[in-house]
């Protein structure tokens, strides 16, 4: 939705013309340009597994699991023959927090095999 929204700012000021206050302008280049990083936040991810944890790369941002927080490990249910795997993490109090890493490795054999090694504790469906 938000590409198609960016799409039609970029092709009425640019192929149309008829944004003609700078300010509409310079509005539709920034939120194209946001359109485009959020997307590629979602393309550029990568994750490293050492002995500490599993640390997720995007872009820029990292987020850091240990493996004590690791409770479940499943392939994609929504598309059984995919090669992502979900891995759900609970992370204790005082900062508790749940959430779902969303992995898509190039080795899923050996991304899950590592798993099974790092965090005996998680449940695992795959």
């Amino acid at each position: 939705m938000w590409v198609c929204v960016a799409l039609a700012y970029l092709s009425e000021w640019v192929f149309r013309g008829r944004l003609e206050s700078s300010t509409a302008g310079l509005a539709a280049v920034v939120f194209t340009l946001n359109v485009l990083l959020h997307i590629s936040n979602h393309l550029f991810v990568w994750w490293d597994i050492d002995s500490a944890g599993l640390r997720e790369h995007r872009f820029w941002n990292t987020r850091d699991v240990a493996w004590d927080e690791v409770r479940h490990v499943q392939g994609l249910n929504a598309v059984p023959s995919s090669n992502f795997v979900e891995v759900y993490v609970y992370r204790p109090a005082p900062m508790s927090e749940s959430y779902r890493i969303l992995a898509n490795p190039s080795d899923r054999q050996g991304f899950i095999a590592a798993l099974r090694r790092l965090a005996p504790q998680a449940e695992f469906e795959v």
